[in-house]
């Protein structure tokens, strides 16, 4: 299942135009802010945002149905998580929290472009972490996945990470399956 080539250049128009202030800040249930950058404290320059525009609703919808297709329900879609990472860039082992919308169950994540080198994203099925997730105390078996532009990787809420981007610019975007 993949994302339509003009789907992907309309989210990465809309973050855009929310990165440069277009778009409304409006505050999610954990406090933070909706259509606003932010530079990860955890990770290693990577930038990250929550966008959720109305110029995005149809987009969000057929994401949600195409999901729902293939693994029989999918909860609604309020926003997507967007990545960025630069060269030297990584995103550490951690586990999603939730954050106010309930328990996630699945998450579903691509890449929006495949211009850039490293940066593989790994899943950690047996790694020991702490109640929060932000913290990971042994990461078991590692599985990598290089991402493929367009085409989801769904799996259970679990420790997951990626690797240090070598060269370009490597843009991710997810969503999230709520109990």
């Amino acid at each position: 299942m993949t994302i339509p080539i003009l789907d992907r250049e309309l989210i990465f128009q809309e973050m855009l135009t929310a990165y440069s202030g277009g778009h409304y800040e409006h505050s999610m249930p954990s406090g933070e802010l909706m259509n606003h950058m932010y530079d990860s404290d955890r990770s290693c320059r990577m930038r990250f945002m929550y966008l959720s525009t109305p110029g995005l609703r149809k987009v969000m919808e057929r994401i949600q149905y195409s999901l729902a297709e293939v693994h029989g329900s999918w909860s609604r879609i309020g926003w997507i998580a967007i990545n960025v990472f630069e060269i030297g860039a990584v995103m550490l082992a951690h586990k999603d929290r939730d954050i106010g919308y309930g328990e996630i169950k699945n998450i579903a994540v691509t890449t929006l472009r495949n211009s850039y080198e490293g940066g593989a994203f790994y899943l950690c099925p047996e790694a020991d972490h702490s109640e929060d997730g932000k913290s990971v105390y042994t990461m078991g078996q590692v599985l990598r996945h290089d991402l493929v532009a367009g085409e989801w990787l769904v799996f259970e809420n679990q420790v997951h990470g990626v690797e240090e981007v070598n060269s370009g610019l490597r843009m991710s975007i997810s969503v999230r399956d709520y109990v």
